[in-house]
């Protein structure tokens, strides 16, 4: 599931492993969290605690919804959301730039620093349309193989 693989001039990009566990795993964390906190509702604490577990989940769920697999060939990009039941096709020809960044997934800050969890690339496509797409290695498996088709050697 987190190796993607080529079939007819086609890259396949599945999620990857880790990204899938980490999602599904917040969503027990963050709903029992922000089940213990709204159990005894008080006005007075809801913007300290209660809102961030909130938003904790809300995340997560939204996270879970965007798991996509990614096929790309000569002459398209197609996303598929899996539970949302949709998909995105995009013509390699409107995507005006492509480039990669670093991603950085960090912990909070304390005394001894900032702790790095976890460190990778993205892949930021541009379309005609000033829209942008945003393709993690994180959630992406087989994602170094997307990389020379939008990526070229200069």
């Amino acid at each position: 599931m987190n190796s993607g693989s080529t079939s007819n001039d086609s890259i396949i990009c599945y999620p990857t492993i880790r990204g899938v566990f980490w999602t599904i795993s917040g969503l027990p964390f963050f709903g029992f969290l922000t089940y213990v906190v709204f159990r005894d509702f008080k006005l007075d604490i809801i913007l300290l605690i209660q809102l961030p577990f909130v938003f904790g989940f809300l995340l997560t769920v939204y996270y879970l919804f965007t798991i996509r697999i990614i096929t790309v060939n000569n002459e398209k990009l197609v996303i598929k959301y899996i539970l949302l039941f949709t998909k995105k096709e995009i013509v390699i020809n409107t995507i005006k730039k492509s480039y990669t960044l670093r991603h950085k997934i960090r912990g909070s800050s304390s005394y001894w620093g900032t702790q790095t969890y976890y460190e990778g690339k993205r892949l930021i496509l541009e379309l005609n349309n000033n829209k942008k797409i945003e393709i993690t290695q994180f959630r992406t498996g087989n994602f170094e193989a997307l990389l020379p088709v939008f990526i070229k050697e200069k």
